[in-house]
């Protein structure tokens, strides 16, 4: 004897459509470049400047580190540690303008912001030195 099969459900409703939908956002024309982060340097001479011990070098955009150690490594003997360092930056601006840094630095940021485009400046330094 066949068996009966009990029919099968109904198919589900379809998806109602929001009466009042959002607007659909344009795609951008023109699409930004992005940009990284940047690691700057800006040195100013004082009288106390260590121009025995810092070597700024404009061309490579770095600074490198060789502390003046004088007598004191002649009494303690032999010593493995490291005693030059160098660190590279994408601008070292040595004794440089408040203009000069703006123009360098800021100035597309600054206008990206204006722009629309989010950007962020951190400066960091002791009061006075010309952030």
């Amino acid at each position: 004897r066949p068996r009966h099969r009990p029919p099968d459900p109904p198919p589900p409703p379809p998806p109602q459509r929001n009466p009042h939908p959002l607007p659909r956002q344009k795609e951008a024309q023109v699409s930004m470049p992005r940009k990284s982060i940047q690691v700057c340097v800006r040195t100013r001479p004082t009288t106390n400047f260590a121009q025995n011990e810092l070597f700024i070098d404009n061309s490579s955009n770095s600074i490198a580190v060789r502390p003046d150690k004088g007598e004191y490594l002649e009494t303690m003997g032999p010593n493995n540690q490291q005693s030059n360092f160098s660190f590279q930056f994408h601008h070292v601006l040595h004794n440089a303008s408040q203009e000069t840094v703006y123009d360098s630095l800021a100035r597309d940021v600054v206008q990206g912001v204006v722009d629309g485009v989010n950007g962020t400046i951190m400066s960091y330094g002791q009061t006075g030195s010309g952030k």
